[in-house]
């Protein structure tokens, strides 16, 4: 059954709705059927469980990934900015220094203290959490 429809511009398009339910139907026989989107979701979540419930038993573990996304955005906007990191010297010592920089503010650190203790010698160690 073809049904037809007038389109804003005048136009007529023609839907073959009968033949595309047929094709359907014509793949759902030969192979699996398709599962609808939620219904994967849900099983991946439950197959990996323990990992998406790790921020329940273990308080440590943030409930997002938020954290890590903010870390990475000055990389981004820099490459965006650049196009480019010019030598993997400079590309190392940016991602140290910004690595640095993040651990000591998540530590509650000034970045201008840490910078100056480096700068003097004496570079502030995170505290290592075991």
């Amino acid at each position: 059954m073809s049904t037809t429809a007038t389109s804003p511009l005048g136009g007529r398009a023609v839907v073959e709705v009968s033949r595309e339910r047929a094709l359907r139907a014509e793949l759902a026989e030969r192979g699996r059927r398709r599962r609808p989107r939620h219904v994967n979701l849900l099983d991946r979540l439950d197959g990996h469980r323990d990992e998406v419930l790790r921020y329940a038993e273990d308080l440590r573990v943030p409930f997002t990934n938020n954290g890590s996304e903010r870390d990475i955005r000055p990389l981004k906007i820099r490459l965006k900015v650049a196009g480019c990191l010019r030598t993997m010297a400079g590309a190392e010592a940016f991602c140290r220094l910004r690595s640095y920089l993040s651990t000591a503010r998540k530590q509650g650190q000034s970045a201008f203290g840490v910078l100056r203790l480096l700068h003097d010698g004496n570079p502030w160690m995170p505290v290592i959490v075991s």
